[in-house]
């Protein structure tokens, strides 16, 4: 059976071709042609071209490995250069690797995961980037994951699908597509529901020939001087995303042959109206089989990703009585209760 899951990624072929056909006007701008080489990075084998021209671009910048260590550019941008060192001088990869190392335990998504940093930063979009681009660099355009072996994979999982979520209420596309390369890259599990939606979001943002567009900037789809600019950031991501999830035969499993569909307009719909309280009183209601609620679990089906997402952040503040009644709801109503379960019992 072909899903809309499916079809979606047997649409990212188009994307290749949509790049190749525009190549000249990457080499219009550095910043989109700096922007294309990073993307070549993440096919099966490494082009040592696109890390050359990378590099020099760096070098130019700073001039030094020092320079730039000591200057005020942003942390990932410093793994970026550690990580490219380490696939142009591959003896001494491992030197650069712990100082890709070293760069991680202090950077934002570390701090996140030992939760020094509340998860409502997670609503600006700028930190969405720094989570992305840390596990680009970090793992060195998916070549190295090793870093990532030691951190615990249900908190990282709940960053994740949470700002998953977060982009998902804001149809901010170009991020979504970041998110799903980094949970291609790391092998995460995460709720079908989040993957449905955040996949029935990039295909209504798919145009014919492949490349992805906001809607706000539709009106600019018959002047590709003009779209250009504003399309082919995220058509690099989708082509970097189609790369990784050929090159992962696991992950490609995971990704493909959902059978459900979700409206992306319900999601988060109850987000700011779920309280503590109110999961209590659901959960007194509905935890013998009384017809008197019936009508609420057939409403509630509706609603299984709301629920879905309210699972994941009691999960990751370890809020375990509330997942236990969060998890009898979600049963009652028909959802897939194992993985969270699963999470669940690594608490205990």
């Amino acid at each position: 059976m072909v899903t809309g899951v499916d079809r979606f990624f047997l649409s990212l072929n188009k994307v290749e071709d949509w790049i190749n056909n525009r190549l000249p006007y990457f080499y219009k701008d550095k910043k989109s042609l700096l922007e294309y080489h990073q993307m070549t990075l993440y096919g099966d084998r490494v082009d040592m071209k696109s890390v050359d021209i990378l590099l020099k671009f760096y070098t130019s910048q700073y001039q030094s490995l020092n320079n730039l260590m000591n200057s005020d550019e942003l942390y990932y941008r410093k793994i970026e250069y550690l990580a490219l060192m380490s696939l142009k001088d591959y003896r001494n990869s491992r030197e650069y690797r712990l100082k890709i190392l070293n760069l991680f335990n202090n950077g934002f998504l570390h701090q996140l995961l030992l939760g020094d940093i509340p998860l409502d930063i997670l609503l600006s979009r700028e930190h969405l980037y720094a989570i992305t681009h840390d596990i680009f660099y970090t793992s060195v355009s998916s070549k190295d994951k090793s870093i990532f072996e030691d951190i615990d994979q249900n908190k990282l999982s709940s960053i994740l699908e949470l700002s998953l979520l977060i982009s998902i209420k804001r149809k901010d596309i170009d991020v979504i597509m970041e998110l799903m390369c980094c949970i291609s890259i790391l092998n995460i599990e995460i709720s079908d529901y989040i993957l449905e939606i955040s996949v029935s979001i990039l295909a209504n943002s798919q145009v014919d020939n492949g490349f992805f567009i906001y809607d706000e900037d539709r009106p600019l789809l018959d002047k590709i001087e003009d779209s250009f600019p504003k399309v082919y950031h995220t058509t690099l991501v989708a082509n970097m995303l189609n790369k990784l999830i050929k090159n992962n035969t696991n992950y490609s499993e995971v990704f493909l042959s959902k059978t459900t569909e979700v409206k992306p307009d319900r999601a988060l719909e109850l987000l700011q109206n779920i309280t503590v309280e109110s999961i209590d009183l659901l959960y007194e209601q509905m935890k013998n089989d009384s017809e008197k609620y019936s009508y609420r679990i057939e409403k509630l089906k509706t609603y299984k990703e709301i629920i879905a997402v309210y699972i994941l952040i009691h999960l990751f503040y370890e809020n375990i009585k509330t997942v236990e009644k969060l998890l009898v709801i979600y049963e009652r109503i028909g959802g897939e209760v194992k993985l969270f379960r699963n999470r669940l019992m690594k608490l205990l």
